[in-house]
């Protein structure tokens, strides 16, 4: 979803006098069709864990399949790493485009301020966009690739029942 916000507001700032790169109806689409691939791609976790029962409580135990790592490598990329490449380089472009932006004719010193505080609230925005993104998915990923790649493999998994 933040990809989509992203190229929105990419094609606003680059593209001023375009049409919207996303239309009204396309932007249902994609709403829609975002919440469908995330279920879809999530699905295959299902049949990667089991259930197990100790007398302290249920506990889920990954199934030694070696399309669980795969398939877990793999969506860290697509869902971690290439939307944060994109959402980066949308962002920096923009912020590049507002600060290379030419006005026409002399300006204010009002003027001049206000455009210095405008590109300054849009950097700060995309870097605020950029490091929550970064910080919610950052620890979880890393966490991923140390459990797959280090060879302690004693985890204890929550099922989410207590």
């Amino acid at each position: 979803m933040l990809v989509l916000i992203a190229v929105d507001r990419f094609g606003t700032v680059v593209f001023p006098l375009r049409s919207p790169l996303i239309s009204s109806n396309q932007c249902r689409f994609f709403i829609l069709a975002t919440w469908v691939i995330a279920m879809v791609v999530r699905c295959p976790v299902l049949f990667f864990f089991k259930v197990l029962e100790y007398p302290d409580g249920l506990v889920c135990t990954p199934l030694r399949s070696p399309y669980f790592k795969h398939y877990t490598v793999a969506m860290i990329a697509v869902v971690f790493y290439v939307p944060l490449v994109l959402i980066t380089i949308l962002y920096l472009t923009i912020a590049i485009t507002i600060k290379s932006q030419k006005t026409a004719g002399e300006q204010s010193v009002s003027r001049r301020g206000q455009r210095i505080k405008r590109e300054k609230i849009v950097l700060k925005i995309s870097i605020a966009i950029v490091s929550a993104f970064t910080m919610g998915w950052l620890p979880l990923s890393i966490w991923w690739l140390v459990y797959f790649y280090s060879s302690d493999k004693t985890v204890i998994w929550s099922c989410g029942f207590h």
